[in-house]
């Protein structure tokens, strides 16, 4: 059988040393890919133990017939655990080291005890065997996707290796049972197929990786897009703030110029009392800007840890009447239940949509009521409603409804976008129910935790 071997050893090698060399270089080439470096240890295993099979001569000693084969078990054990790795699966399993050791003591223990050379083959083959499953079932988990083909060359070709090494375990022990495939046969058809084996592994390793790196590359696009566009979004708010805030602190300093101007000129040494109203408006109206987007500043940090307490939902709603003087109402047996809630949170989001209510409205009630295990939270008002084309935009910040050019507002359009952020903090939502009447809800789930909790 070292005759057929020897025929083969050259070539069998070669398919061995040609991808451990490539997944070596690329190893070296491309960092955060471990299993480039554990397929090139794999592949040169398996060289080296064709090498040193073909080198033993014909009366090797004990080391030289478990050195050769143990390498052929190590570089199966790399080749899985190379897939495991680049699947981002655990890399060493209990059957993997189970099976090597195993595999190591029952060669030792032929080889050491004499054992005869179809004994060695029947331990090899069913070791091989072993290996080829357990490779199939590595490339079996998270099958698909990208690395489908991958995944599929490795089955089919460990399917036929365990199948060819079962069946060249038998006919060594007992070649009767197979009758129709002589021992020299079986033996060539496992060398040959070995050839084919192993390039389609190392073609199989290679679209393995290929589909994974361009996996990441492509949510690296997708993860450059997303902060192309939250980056381009944060300026663009910025850009508004700053329009607004010059729009809003720009006219009671214009005022008091031009007042300032006319009294200098003598024609008036007294403002009238059309003017100090004008005045005090306009003043009143820029320091609501800077108060709403201090708002923006101390709520946002709060939001990210909100302090969750138990509270009855009737102690809510009744605090917000009081604090609001508006109308509150409760769906029948609400108000006992409980909910987890950040009560200054909850307090600055439905004050921020009653404020909303009463600047577009002129009559606001709030409506507790609860659905799927979620309080919801209704802000109705008798104003112009938002039209349904902006329900999205306006839980963005800086962003307002309407003209707000001709009167000082006071709002610069950030007291919904804090509502929504507080909303999804305790695992909820915020969304515009209604135009006519205008109804924007907020929800907040009554016991869970949300995002940040």
């Amino acid at each position: 059988m070292q005759v057929i071997y020897d025929q083969v050893a050259i070539y069998l090698s070669m398919t061995f040393l040609v991808p451990g060399a490539v997944f070596a270089v690329l190893g070296r080439t491309i960092p955060g890919k471990p299993a480039l470096d554990i397929w090139a240890l794999a592949f040169l295993s398996l060289f080296a133990s064709t090498v040193l099979t073909a080198i033993r001569g014909s009366d090797p000693s004990a080391l030289m017939l478990i050195l050769p084969n143990l390498l052929v078990g190590l570089g199966y054990v790399g080749g899985i655990a190379g897939l495991r790795s680049i699947k981002g699966l655990r890399v060493v399993t209990p059957a993997m080291t189970a099976l090597l050791a195993v595999y190591l003591l029952l060669l030792t223990f032929t080889v050491a005890s004499g054992g005869s050379w179809s004994t060695r083959v029947a331990v090899i083959s069913s070791g091989i065997a072993g290996f080829s499953f357990l490779l199939a079932c590595a490339a079996l988990r998270r099958f698909g996707g990208a690395s489908r083909m991958s995944d599929l060359i490795i089955v089919t070709a460990m399917a036929i290796n365990a199948l060819i090494a079962g069946l060249r375990a038998a006919v060594a022990v007992a070649p009767a049972l197979v009758p129709a495939l002589p021992g020299p046969l079986v033996e060539s058809l496992f060398f040959f197929w070995s050839i084919a084996a192993a390039v389609s592994l190392g073609i199989a390793f290679y679209l393995q990786f290929h589909a994974v790196a361009d996996t990441e590359t492509r949510q690296r696009v997708r993860e450059m897009a997303r902060l192309q566009e939250s980056l381009e979004r944060s300026l663009s708010e910025q850009a508004g703030m700053k329009q607004i805030l010059i729009h809003e602190l720009r006219r009671p300093i214009n005022l008091i110029a031009s007042t300032l101007d006319v009294m200098d000129t003598g024609e008036e040494r007294r403002m009238g009392a059309a003017q100090i109203l004008r005045l005090k408006r306009l003043t009143h109206g820029a320091g609501a800007v800077l108060d709403e987007i201090a708002d923006l500043v101390e709520l946002s940090d709060l939001i990210d840890y909100p302090d969750r307490r138990r509270l009855p939902i009737g102690t809510l709603a009744e605090d917000i009447g009081l604090k609001w003087s508006v109308p509150v109402s409760c769906t029948a047996g609400l108000a006992g239940r409980m909910a987890s809630i950040d009560p200054l949170l909850f307090d600055a989001a439905v004050g921020n949509l009653i404020a909303n209510a009463q600047h577009h409205g002129t009559a606001c009630c709030v409506g507790f009521s609860s659905e799927n295990g979620h309080l919801l939270v209704d802000v109705t008002d008798d104003g112009p409603g938002i039209p349904a084309e902006q329900w999205s935009r306006v839980w963005e910040k800086f962003t307002q409804v309407g003209d707000v050019s001709s009167s000082p507002s006071g709002r610069v359009g950030v007291g919904l976008y804090l509502a929504r952020g507080i909303a999804r903090a305790h695992g909820g939502e915020a969304m515009v129910v209604s135009r006519v009447p205008s109804v924007i809800r907020l929800t907040f789930s009554l016991e869970a935790a949300g995002r940040h909790g």
